[in-house]
């Protein structure tokens, strides 16, 4: 918990580099280039999560001093089958998640040292386990906020220099509005269109509440700040 003594910046860093992991890198641009710029409508669902978190749970993990929604669960109602269930439940949704993440990495790692696959993902697991297990939670938020400083400076580089090679922003603009990525007027209500405006806002809150409102990263994150003004912030 770093002592509930985390400042503000870093910790809001470490859950930004939390929640931007290399799927979302790798995938999201894709994604964008494919279905324009209604993708944007997914941040608005994130940002009504992060509200919902702010007024509703944090308030209480604060007040009762705890760092994950298990021992919640347990002080509520006294179960500690609950509790265990709910450890089970979460755990096993993380496995694929971070799977994926150790992958995603270990093909970076391999592209840029020639190591093989498998010595990539093993190097990538002992690395994050050994600085997590010596510096705990604080190990953790600086990490982050080395990783938040190069991803940031990474897709920069990416826009500027993008956007340079194809003669300026009016050419992007231009080129956005010719492949029809620049549509941003379905606001008819059918949750199997993939450009649904609704269907994006809808799913990304869903899934972006599901982390910070009872995602052990986040809530653990937040609950290391001193005062529940300043993890709201």
């Amino acid at each position: 918990m770093g002592g509930r003594k985390m400042k503000v910046v870093p910790v809001a860093l470490s859950l930004a580099a939390t929640m931007i992991a290399p799927t979302y890198i790798m995938g999201v641009p894709a994604q964008v280039y494919s279905r324009g710029i209604v993708m944007i409508m997914a941040s608005a669902g994130s940002l009504f999560a992060i509200i919902i978190s702010a007024e509703l749970f944090l308030p209480l993990y604060h007040r009762y001093e705890i760092s994950s929604v298990n021992t919640y669960l347990y002080n509520r109602y006294q179960s500690r089958t609950l509790q265990m269930v709910a450890s089970i439940v979460y755990t096993i949704s993380l496995i694929p998640w971070i799977a994926i993440i150790l992958y995603i990495q270990a093909l970076i790692l391999k592209s840029i040292s020639g190591l093989s696959e498998n010595w990539s993902i093993l190097l990538s697991g002992v690395f994050v386990t050994f600085y997590t297990s010596i510096g705990g939670l604080k190990a953790v938020v600086w990490t982050d906020v080395v990783q938040s400083g190069l991803i940031y400076a990474g897709l920069l580089a990416i826009i500027i220099k993008g956007t340079l090679d194809v003669g300026g922003v009016s050419t992007v603009l231009q080129r956005s509005n010719d492949g029809g990525r620049m549509d941003f007027s379905s606001w008819s209500f059918n949750l199997y269109m993939p450009n649904d405006i609704w269907s994006l806002t809808i799913g990304s809150l869903i899934l972006f509440a599901s982390e910070f409102c009872a995602g052990q990263m986040s809530i653990q994150k937040a609950c290391s700040l001193p005062t529940l003004a300043k993890a709201k912030m």
